[in-house]
């Protein structure tokens, strides 16, 4: 198996910004008033920690000990497997895969993604590139960090199990599915999908292990890669997995979001290493990002 020269990192900046979408995916800020039913039924006591601070909310949602957290990733999942992308043309990760396919299907280059949802790839099997994501086998690597609201547990169906606070952990065998059939199946399964809690400390409830192997693959591959595009991500140190590892790699890193915030970060974590800043937005440095892509393939 080749080693990856390129990895594209994505967070939820990326996903917003990749354009030709049925609807715009939130940042982390936005995503509590997108559920009024489940979410949104956490008391003004909680609900007010949710305010531009999702991980926060969710800390105390989780240190209480009284909400089914089974329910809230459950609803979640279902909210996140509704994006698609209505026009090809117009998005971003559907452009960069189809104008580097030969370097995707050869493992050259890999996307990999903090992100919940399943636009790249959508984006991958319109272009017939099957997603690869625990094999080797399938034409488009995607590492999903945090997991993915596909990842659902192969068998395991039943009425919700109860989940509350930071409960022990299942391990099962994780089955990927088409997104438009996430609903369906979290009516039968007794279990949310394989996503980490969008807590501060990414806390995992549902298939640790693997979730934590696909952690380690992104890590020795940031270990090893010539450049690395990191788009739509605020740096967090603290989430040492993700940015401990970009800290140290010999890669160039090229960040497209805030500037003061990546500059900031760069200056901090990556002294006088050749890494750049190009744009705060996936639009405008997408020519920028080929042309790193093209110096370094």
């Amino acid at each position: 198996m080749m080693q990856p020269k390129v990895i594209i990192l994505c967070g939820a900046g990326a996903s917003k910004g990749s354009g030709g979408l049925n609807k715009l995916p939130p940042l982390g800020g936005e995503l509590f008033q997108e559920f009024p039913k489940s979410w949104g039924s956490v008391p003004l006591g909680l609900s007010i920690y949710f305010d531009g601070h999702f991980e926060d909310g969710m800390e105390k949602i989780l240190a209480s000990g009284k909400y089914d957290i089974g329910i809230l990733q459950k609803d979640m999942a279902i909210y996140f497997s509704k994006f698609v992308i209505n026009d090809f043309n117009k998005n971003l990760y559907f452009n960069i895969i189809n104008n580097y396919p030969h370097y995707f299907d050869s493992y050259e280059m890999i996307f990999a993604t903090i992100n919940y949802d399943c636009l790249i790839e959508e984006a991958g099997l319109k272009l017939s590139m099957e997603p690869a994501y625990f094999r080797d086998d399938a034409r488009l690597r995607i590492l999903k960090i945090h997991g993915s609201c596909n990842f659902i547990l192969n068998q395991i169906t039943g009425t919700n199990v109860g989940l509350r606070g930071r409960v022990p952990f299942i391990e099962a065998p994780i089955r990927p599915i088409h997104p438009s059939r996430v609903e369906k199946a979290m009516k039968t399964l007794a279990f949310p999908p394989a996503m980490t809690l969008y807590s501060k400390g990414k806390d995992i409830i549902v298939c640790p292990n693997q979730l934590h192997d696909i952690a380690k693959e992104f890590q020795n591959a940031v270990s090893k890669a010539r450049l690395i595009v990191i788009i739509g991500i605020k740096p967090n140190p603290s989430d040492t997995h993700i940015w401990d590892p970009l800290g140290k790699t010999n890669a160039r890193l090229v960040m497209v979001g805030n500037k003061n915030e990546c500059e900031k970060w760069i200056k901090n974590y990556r002294g006088n290493l050749n890494d750049q800043w190009v744009s705060d937005r996936f639009s405008t440095a997408i020519n920028d990002i080929y042309a790193h892509i093209d110096r370094t393939i």
